[in-house]
């Protein structure tokens, strides 16, 4: 019988110069999601979760959005989308009509959905003010235009790329 070779549970030498810490996407998407649990625990005191407030949000800024690009601006799959769009319809904060055979169905917010907007305000503004975030102001602008410039760098994700969490305050 041929002897195994040992499992190797130690990392290999090539990573251990730089913790997690050390590289710019992983502390980018590990403060995201920070950010976006605290934001959706603070929607939760209103009723909403954070791709129910993202949904509305885009909804207020386009009315009649297709579905599938209204889950890509929320970073849904399209199947989520299903789901959310007629929960939020159940709640009265959206209303969607048919627009015919094969064309999209549109989706608007109801006067309930603005209101739901307008009480998550504070929420938002919160969240992302400086303080909020620990940052000053200048810290803030200068973190908004290097975040500017890695999106606009990032390669544009294909037909087949599964879109990931809703951002806060997006």
């Amino acid at each position: 019988m041929a002897q195994r070779e040992p499992v190797r549970t130690e990392h290999p030498n090539t990573w251990s110069a730089a913790a997690p810490e050390g590289y710019v996407g992983f502390v980018l998407v590990s403060a995201g999601q920070a950010i976006g649990r605290d934001f959706d625990r603070r929607l939760g005191e209103i009723g909403l979760r954070l791709t129910e407030f993202s949904t509305l949000f885009f909804l207020a800024h386009a009315p009649g959005i297709a579905q599938a690009e209204l889950a890509r601006r929320v970073y849904v799959s399209p199947q989520a989308m299903a789901k959310v769009l007629p929960e939020l319809e159940r709640r009265g904060l959206v209303e969607r009509q048919p627009a015919g055979p094969g064309l999209a169905i549109g989706a608007r917010l109801t006067d309930s959905g603005i209101a739901a907007l307008e009480r998550a305000r504070p929420i938002v503004e919160a969240a992302n003010s400086p303080m909020g975030l620990g940052l000053t102001e200048t810290e803030c602008a200068e973190l908004l235009r290097l975040l500017g410039r890695i999106e606009t760098n990032a390669p544009s994700p294909s037909a087949d790329d599964r879109p990931g969490p809703a951002v806060a305050g997006a």
